[in-house]
């Protein structure tokens, strides 16, 4: 493997004042909900990927809402618009069913039973489809994501032939790179576990150390892999 994934996984507590950038980020993360604060980490996650990929040391770049503003909408929003047919695929699945399940006060039971049961099928088919190609999405998004960081260049979000030339640059580090936020998830869920439960309040500040890892190691791997 070309990527340090050590050096990456010590990315969000190393350089100047990370304590107070962690802060903020878990911040953000805290009242995500709120739009603008995920908008903004999302911003800052870019600028982070774009000094590593630009060749910048290990201290993180500094919170910058003015700058980080703008990259950080176009990232949710060609993630919204990668994200429309499958939603909409999906949705229709539960739809279905939804129609299905309404209806039945309107109809006899055998006539419910055969609506539902072909109802059934049409949702599951829709569902699993729906999720495979959002599977396939979140796939390709941070090969995209890395294009978009360093070019600024919205299209960039939308070029799948560049993003499979950049996988297959070096697909074993970009897999790890893709599995690693599952599998820090996977860790932190078993100390949430051993802890029973309070490792939880955890939650806010293990997303943000995520989201820095995972934008650090995206840099990485342009700088090494795709220069």
């Amino acid at each position: 493997m070309r990527v340090d994934i050590l050096k990456g996984l010590q990315a969000p507590f190393q350089g100047r004042n990370w304590v107070s950038k962690l802060l903020i980020g878990t911040l953000m993360i805290f009242f995500s909900w709120l739009l603008i604060p995920a908008i903004l980490f999302s911003g800052y996650c870019v600028s982070v990927l774009r000094d590593a990929a630009n060749g910048g040391d290990t201290d993180l770049p500094d919170f910058n809402p003015g700058t980080q503003g703008v990259p950080g909408l176009m990232v949710v929003l060609g993630l919204l618009i990668l994200n429309l047919i499958p939603g909409g695929i999906m949705m229709f699945g539960v739809g279905s069913i939804v129609m299905a399940i309404v209806s039945a006060g309107a109809v006899d039971a055998k006539v419910w039973a055969a609506a539902m049961a072909s109802a059934g099928v049409v949702s599951v088919s829709c569902i699993l489809i729906g999720s495979l190609l959002m599977l396939i999405v979140s796939f390709f998004a941070p090969a995209l994501i890395m294009r978009y960081a360093v070019s600024g260049d919205f299209s960039s979000l939308f070029g799948l032939g560049q993003a499979v030339s950049d996988i297959m640059a070096s697909p074993l580090d970009y897999i790890v790179i893709f599995l690693m936020p599952n599998l820090l998830g996977f860790v932190f869920s078993l100390l949430v576990s051993v802890t029973f439960g309070l490792a939880s309040i955890l939650v806010p500040t293990f997303s943000a150390a995520v989201g820095i890892i995972s934008a650090r190691l995206m840099g990485d791997y342009y700088r090494l892999c795709l220069n």
